[in-house]
C-alpha cells in the first residue's frame, strides 16, 4: 500500500494529504509546478484539489518556476558547462513556461558561452596528451557539441586552446634549445 495514495485514506482530508505530498517533495529538492502536478496526479489527487494546493503554494512563494529556472540555468551552465540551448530544452521538459525559460537563459550570451566552452575545452585537453592534434580537435569539439554548443563556438574554443597549447610547446622547445 502506497503511503501517499489519496484513494487509500478515504476519511482523511484530501487537501491535507496533497499539501503533505507537496511539502515532502519540496523538502527533498526544488520542483516546478508542472512536476508537482504530475506527482499529485500519480498519487490520485483530484485535479481541483491539486490546483488549489499548488495555487496556494505559489501564492506564498514555495513554488516559483522563475526562480527555479534561473537557479537551474546558472548551475547547469556553470558546473556542467551546458549551453543555453541545452538548458532551455531541459527546462521546457520540466514544464517551465517559454517566457520564464527565455529570462533564465538571457544572460548566457555568445561571449559567456564561448568563455565557458574554452574552460571545458582546457579541462578536456589535459586528458588528451597522447593523441594527435587532429584527434584533440575532434574530441574537444565532440565534447562541446554534446553540451549543446553551436559548431562555431565548438571550433572557436577548440582552436583557441589548441593554439595556446602549441604556443606553450614552442616556447618550451625554444628554451630547451638555448640550454
Amino acid at each position: 500500500m502506497s503511503r501517499d495514495s489519496v484513494t487509500q485514506l478515504p476519511d482523511a482530508d484530501p487537501a491535507a494529504i496533497a499539501r503533505a505530498i507537496v511539502l515532502r517533495k519540496l523538502s527533498a529538492s526544488a520542483k516546478t509546478r508542472s512536476e508537482l502536478e504530475k506527482i499529485l496526479a500519480a498519487k490520485n489527487v483530484a485535479p481541483e484539489i491539486a490546483q488549489a494546493v499548488l495555487d496556494r503554494f505559489t501564492e506564498v512563494g514555495l513554488i516559483d518556476d522563475q526562480l527555479y529556472a534561473v537557479t537551474w540555468a546558472r548551475g547547469r551552465h556553470q558546473y556542467k558547462g551546458l549551453s543555453a540551448r541545452s538548458i532551455s530544452y531541459e527546462l521546457k521538459k520540466k514544464g517551465v513556461a517559454r517566457e520564464e525559460v527565455d529570462i533564465a537563459v538571457a544572460d548566457l550570451t555568445a561571449e559567456v558561452e564561448l568563455a565557458t566552452a574554452i574552460r571545458f575545452a582546457e579541462r578536456k585537453l589535459r586528458s588528451l596528451q597522447k593523441v594527435t592534434a587532429d584527434q584533440k580537435l575532434h574530441r574537444i569539439v565532440g565534447l562541446l557539441a554534446r553540451k549543446g554548443y553551436s559548431s562555431n563556438i565548438c571550433y572557436a574554443a577548440a582552436k583557441q586552446v589548441l593554439a595556446v597549447e602549441l604556443a606553450a610547446a614552442q616556447i618550451e622547445f625554444d628554451v630547451t634549445e638555448l640550454n
